[in-house]
């Protein structure tokens, strides 16, 4: 799907009437980022493992192979036939916004690990690496604040 399209459906979507509703696009297919990887060389002129080396170097932290966006993997169908609705339920919204509110506030003062811990209490199916654990563990002597650019702002405790 091109980037236009995929701009046009988010805006149909932004038409469909019911409050506090989660939509599902349908995107089309997955691609295969080394297919696409290998289609770019080749639009270069040159030839893959060739003339350009593909290192598969594995997934990073919380890299997955596959996204699944809901458990059940389907929705009601809409108006619209490249959108449905999602029939998974959702929680209590003005919880959710009070939560999302109280971290907006206050993530400017939390360490990276506290921040993604927060974050995981709003979004029930996220998971922080053991990396960012480590990380948090870690911070034990340092301080991480970030400024209202997002520029990380580190200092010593004591």
């Amino acid at each position: 799907m091109l980037t236009s399209e995929a701009v046009q459906l988010v805006l149909q979507s932004a038409t469909l009437t019911q409050d506090e509703a989660i939509y599902l696009l349908d995107i089309g297919k997955p691609v295969k980022i080394a297919d696409l990887a290998q289609d770019m060389i080749r639009l270069s002129g040159l030839e893959p493992d060739i003339d350009i080396k593909i290192d598969f170097i594995g997934l990073r932290p919380d890299e997955k192979v596959h996204e699944e966006l809901y458990s059940n993997g389907h929705g009601e169908p809409t108006l619209i036939s490249k959108i449905s609705l999602t029939t998974e339920p959702v929680s209590d919204p003005d919880q959710f916004w009070l939560k999302v509110d109280n971290l907006t506030k206050s993530c400017f003062s939390m360490s990276r690990g506290e921040l993604l811990q927060a974050l995981g209490e709003i979004v029930p199916d996220y998971r922080y690496s053991e990396m960012v654990q480590k990380d948090q563990a870690n911070s034990d002597n340092t301080t991480t604040n970030f400024n209202r650019n997002g520029q990380k702002m580190s200092r010593r405790k004591g």
